[in-house]
């Protein structure tokens, strides 16, 4: 019991240099409640008294809540960004607007939508071009917009979708 304790204490003791838990202790923290889990488990199993299974079951069920928890709140905060969808207009928006200038004669900005994590950017840009622009210039035309939004937002990975809407010349 002693050693346990001692454990438990070198577990909670925080690094100095850090101020946090050091990556042994939390090791050792770890360790030390994987252990209570298999000593409540194990007691549970080879009591006879009921009322002390039934202690040693809700204390080892409720060590293994409280992991379960702490995992699954670490999950949620890795992945909160990721599935929240936000829009991104107000980063995009005049950083698109500045890109716009490098638009051959024959293109314009239609429309766009953008959504965006803590890790990427979407960016759906709609083009108006005339009906009979081939395929090799719109690609052209995303490679020289996907460049530009590249270098007004540093250190962003972009995704970028051009549509293009056609517009019928009248003669």
């Amino acid at each position: 019991m002693r050693r346990l304790c001692a454990r438990w204490f070198a577990a909670l003791c925080f690094s100095p240099a850090r101020g946090a838990l050091a990556e042994c202790d939390r090791k050792a923290l770890a360790d030390l409640i994987a252990g209570q889990v298999q000593v409540t488990m194990t007691g549970a199993a080879l009591a006879k008294d009921p009322l002390l299974v039934a202690w040693l079951d809700a204390v080892g069920a409720l060590l293994v809540c409280g992991i379960m928890f702490r995992a699954a709140a670490a999950l949620l905060r890795d992945s909160a960004p990721d599935l929240l969808d936000r829009s991104t207009s107000h980063l995009v928006g005049p950083a698109l607007q500045r890109a716009l200038p490098i638009l051959p004669a024959g293109f314009t900005l239609a429309a766009f939508r953008s959504r965006g994590t803590a890790r990427a950017l979407t960016l759906e840009v709609a083009l108006d071009c005339a009906d009979s622009t081939d395929v090799a210039a719109i690609r052209r035309v995303g490679g020289l917009l996907a460049g530009a939004l590249a270098q007004a937002l540093p250190g962003i990975e972009i995704n970028l979708a051009v549509n293009t809407v056609t517009i019928a010349v009248e003669p």
